[in-house]
């Protein structure tokens, strides 16, 4: 159905979205017009919010193709995504040293960090890439910590501090 909305130019209902970030349930019209790499998610352009967005397929209760055209492709652009499928405007480079354990689990959940690892030695890879949004890549380093070591990231030790504050220490 996406595909051929696309093709045929026309908007498109996500019906019962699942938003993480509103937390909230609910149907979005929008132009769909291109799939990030991995065919995870579509890029749109969101009518509500006059905005592009980008919408997880899985988390999309069905798609209901309207009869309406189009009216903003020149709006069409795809945004940047990294490879933790953070979105964002602004580059932020991290360097991390990493166990193989951390490396393997970095690959299987994350595939588009294979190209940024390079080996180091026996016992250690190191991540060296660029991010978006400094939440995705925290989010993989909270959940293995001690496998993981911050070469370089300074945005990346403050995001976990400040984390651990607010959400750790309460414990």
């Amino acid at each position: 159905s996406l595909s051929k909305a696309i093709h045929n130019k026309l908007c498109v209902v996500l019906h019962n979205y699942q938003s993480s970030n509103s937390g909230k349930i609910g149907d979005r019209l929008v132009e769909v017009f291109d799939f990030t790499d991995n065919s995870a998610s579509i890029w749109c352009y969101d009518l509500e919010k006059s905005d592009i967005r980008l919408f997880n397929i899985a988390r999309i209760g069905s798609v209901e193709i309207t009869q309406t055209p189009w009216s903003n492709q020149d709006k069409h652009k795809c945004g940047n995504i990294d490879i933790f499928n953070m979105t964002g405007n602004e580059r932020i480079s991290i360097c991390l040293r990493m166990n193989l354990r951390a490396k393997n689990l970095l690959i299987e959940e994350y595939p588009l960090a294979k190209e940024h690892i390079s080996k180091e030695d026996n016992n250690s890879w190191l991540l060296s890439t660029e991010v978006y949004n400094i939440a995705g890549v925290a989010r993989f380093y909270i959940g293995l910590a001690g496998s993981i070591e911050i070469v370089n990231a300074p945005e990346l030790v403050t995001y976990v501090r400040e984390y651990r504050r607010a959400h750790l220490d309460k414990i």
